[in-house]
């Protein structure tokens, strides 16, 4: 899996957690890529789980997981879910809820 460029000064980072060889990883790591370039101010991190073993422990079955903070969300999710969830994140609610002065 490609590690999406996290470098453009983006205000909302997102994990994908995944192992290689994983079909279902590579339709959500699609998914992300889709979602990244119609916004710019998400960035996404990719982390293969197989290397840490604490992280295999937690979603070995599980994957692919995006992650921002406390929040996750798990396979199966479509274009429309993840956005969905994007859109619900605490970063997200609260700068649109803001009013201008």
């Amino acid at each position: 899996m490609a590690l999406f460029d996290a470098s453009k000064g983006a205000g909302l980072e997102l994990i994908l957690y995944h192992t290689s060889q994983c079909h279902l990883c590579e339709l959500a790591e699609a998914l992300c890529l889709k979602l990244i370039q119609n916004d710019e101010t998400i960035s996404i991190r990719t982390v293969d789980i197989v290397s840490d073993h604490e992280l295999m422990a937690r979603y070995g079955w599980l994957i692919p997981v995006v992650a921002h903070g406390d929040s996750e969300l798990n396979w199966p999710f479509d274009d429309a879910r993840l956005r969905e969830w994007v859109a619900q994140l605490p970063t997200r609610t609260a700068s649109t809820s803001q009013e201008a002065p």
